[in-house]
């Protein structure tokens, strides 16, 4: 068994009895006498000394000795839980349709960001569905309206940035 397995055991009995056994009683109840014979005299086991006198002892059976007392951790503080808000920015028009940012915040973190950018034209529509995940993203990295522009959706870009300012301001970021 593993020592990072071990350790909880043993610490969740803090305050209760652990026995003590040598090497050699566990080559003795494994019942290989073969190995415990095979070591040379000069590596007889050592004798450990007791932290406390034995609660119970008996020919048969090993010692007990009582386990040291663990240190306690201190009393933690518990966490205040920040609630996630979402902010619907400011409709913005500009030549080719609207956009209008939603941020979900918590505390001072923008966690999600939404748009929706309407076209006039099928073209508009079909450049602000690409640059739409380009924009979130940015943001969601930048965590601010600080955004890099989307090549050939410049003014969809804009007003993106517009809106998403005018939300984190009402969010307080």
């Amino acid at each position: 068994m593993k020592m990072h397995r071990i350790l909880p055991a043993l610490l969740a009995t803090a305050g209760t009895a652990i026995p003590l056994v040598t090497f050699a009683e566990i080559l003795a109840h494994s019942g290989s006498s073969s190995a415990a014979a095979a070591l040379p005299a000069t590596q007889a086991p050592m004798a450990a000394a007791p932290a406390a006198t034995p609660t119970a002892s008996a020919a048969a059976t090993p010692p007990t000795y009582q386990a040291a007392p663990t240190a306690t951790s201190p009393a933690r503080t518990p966490t205040p839980q920040v609630t996630a808000r979402t902010i619907q920015g400011p409709v913005i028009a500009y030549q080719f349709g609207t956009v209008q940012a939603t941020v979900t915040v918590s505390g001072k973190k923008i966690t999600d960001v939404s748009i929706a950018a309407n076209g006039n034209e099928q073209r508009s529509q079909d450049i602000n569905s690409q640059a739409a995940p380009y924009l979130r993203s940015e943001t969601l990295q930048a965590q601010s309206a600080n955004v890099n522009i989307v090549s050939g959706a410049t003014l969809t870009s804009q007003a993106y940035a517009q809106s998403l300012q005018a939300a984190l301001q009402q969010a307080g970021i």
